[in-house]
């Protein structure tokens, strides 16, 4: 586990120094006002969303793997926790067994970062196979999932931006504006489908 740690740290000693570089090059424009989270209802309050396994969306890419070990799956969730009548969406989720019979952790939960980009993926499987994480699988189960709006999962919006990269990296101005503009037009058109973006 020591080693985990020292490798979490580099990490994010090397997303940090990343991420200041950026701001001191390139401003950050606000592409969407500030959200005012409101309360969970009272409807959702006890809500528990339930684990359904499905095979694998990707299992024809991916090599060969134990369903037993690599399970994938969805839960119903709230698309919006402070409407009653919200609707449910679909999160798609990749669960990986421990390895150990008496893991230290119960699990390990990845939340993906910017920007936004899929964690459900034949190579996510391949990855997890091999001897450098050993001991992550040692350690706990390790659950993925597809955030709301990526992926496998549902709403779907503003699914083609991630691939505007062509437009230039992020950092440099010419490209952050191109991909402003595709963010604000496909917000714009999730809004008018009547998709609550800032759930």
């Amino acid at each position: 586990m020591h080693k985990l740690k020292a490798m979490a740290l580099g990490v994010f000693a090397c997303v940090g120094l990343a991420l200041a570089s950026a701001q001191e090059e390139v401003s950050n424009p606000t592409i969407l006002p500030p959200v005012q989270v409101g309360e969970v209802h009272p409807a959702w309050t006890d809500f528990q969303p339930e684990f359904t396994p499905y095979v694998c969306p990707f299992h024809t890419s991916s090599l060969k793997y134990d369903p037993d070990e690599f399970i994938c799956g969805y839960v119903l969730v709230p698309e919006d926790r402070t409407n009653p009548d919200s609707r449910l969406i679909q999160l798609s989720v990749l669960q990986i067994k421990s390895t150990s019979d008496d893991p230290e952790a119960k699990a390990i939960v990845r939340l993906t970062g910017g920007p936004g980009a899929p964690s459900l993926a034949a190579g996510r499987i391949r990855a997890y196979q091999g001897e450098w994480a050993t001991e992550f699988r040692d350690a706990a189960d390790l659950i993925f999932f597809d955030q709301r709006g990526i992926g496998y999962s549902e709403g779907h919006f503003c699914r083609a931006v991630p691939r505007n990269s062509q437009y230039g990296v992020a950092s440099y101005p010419e490209g952050q504006q191109k991909l402003i503009e595709n963010f604000r037009k496909c917000l714009s058109e999730a809004t008018e489908k009547g998709i609550p973006i800032d759930a």
